[in-house]
């Protein structure tokens, strides 16, 4: 039990129920979030942020997602996404969750109607290995890249690396996902930091927290044994 406490103490903002739990509980936080991550994003219309947000599509054939965190405005839906592992088919995944929230919205929308749908990673890693701190990813016409393809669809992939060549307002975000604790001269960083440091004490955070702990060990012991 004490290595657990140990463990939970040490769970910081790129912790999956961590950074749920922060930007459900200060939509400004989340808001600054997604406007540091993608400035072109309009972050004003922003009223509501959900968490876990489950998608289901089909009923014989049923395919589910289950989304970090979502938020909704009119024009725009974001679906923000902590990535501490490194999956191999990141892309993939990002197509995925997009095709996922699109399938929900023609049920009810024609295609002029449909709202932007931006899918932001926050990755612990650098998927690509080129050290870049972003990466963005969006349609375009190959032959003639010059021209507007606008398809309503982007793809953000924010990393912990290179964040001497990141703008200004950006490198706090990236100092967070390098897991660091270290002291910023910015307002949003601390007010992540003291987020983190009282959603801990919350005793359902806690309890949620050190059920998730547990189970991740006794995975790895099974891995172990197996092994």
């Amino acid at each position: 039990m004490k290595d657990l406490e140990l463990k939970y103490e040490a769970l910081g903002f790129t912790n999956d129920l961590i950074f749920k739990y922060v930007l459900t509980s200060d939509i400004e936080l989340c808001r600054e979030l997604i406007s540091r991550i993608d400035p072109e994003i309009d972050t004003e219309g922003i009223h509501y942020v959900d968490s876990e947000k489950e998608i289901i599509i089909g009923v014989k054939d049923e395919k589910r997602v289950r989304l970090d965190i979502v938020t909704e405005m009119p024009g725009s839906i974001n679906d923000l996404e902590m990535f501490r592992y490194k999956p191999k088919i990141l892309p993939k995944t990002a197509r995925y969750n997009a095709a996922m929230i699109d399938a929900q919205l023609t049920r009810s929308k024609l295609p002029a109607d449909l709202p932007d749908v931006n899918v932001i990673f926050l990755c612990t890693y650098d998927p690509f290995g080129y050290g870049e701190p972003i990466y963005h990813a969006q349609a375009q016409l190959y032959e003639h890249p010059e021209c507007d393809y606008n398809e309503g669809r982007r793809i953000c992939i924010l990393t912990n690396k290179g964040i001497e060549k990141a703008p200004e307002k950006l490198k706090p975000v990236i100092q967070l996902l390098t897991g660091k604790n270290e002291e910023l001269n910015d307002d949003f960083y601390r007010r992540i930091q003291a987020a983190v440091k009282e959603i801990k004490t919350d005793p359902e955070v806690r309890r949620s927290a050190m059920n998730w702990l547990e189970k991740e060990d006794a995975i790895r012991r099974e891995g172990r044994e197996e092994g």
